[in-house]
């Protein structure tokens, strides 16, 4: 469940710094939004770079080489998700009807 809440988090930060790069807004005013390990989790994928000084303090934030890929590879796998369930089902629904017809 923990993993699940991290990627609504993901998702949700992702959503708004994207909104605040293409309007071009400093996005420190962004970062009381977010916490710090959702940063931490969106620097891991290589989503964004953080530069920080010596204490820890953020000093800025560029968009990383992997921030849309992102995105597009979790809607993917969901749409996967979604796709295998539906088919699953009716395949299960097919094979009782092939079933019988062959018996026939």
């Amino acid at each position: 469940m923990h993993n699940l809440m991290m990627r609504f988090k993901i998702h949700k930060a992702l959503k708004t710094i994207n909104k605040y790069w293409l309007a071009q807004i400093d996005l420190k005013t962004v970062l009381s939004d977010i916490d710090e390990s959702t940063l931490s989790a969106i620097e891991q994928y290589e989503c964004i770079r953080i530069d920080k000084t010596w204490g820890g303090h953020i000093i800025e934030i560029y968009p990383g080489p992997k921030s849309q890929i992102y995105s597009i590879n979790r809607s993917e796998l969901w749409f996967n998700r979604i796709c295998s369930y539906i088919f699953g089902i009716i395949s299960g629904v097919m094979i009782s009807y092939i079933i019988d017809l062959l018996s026939i």
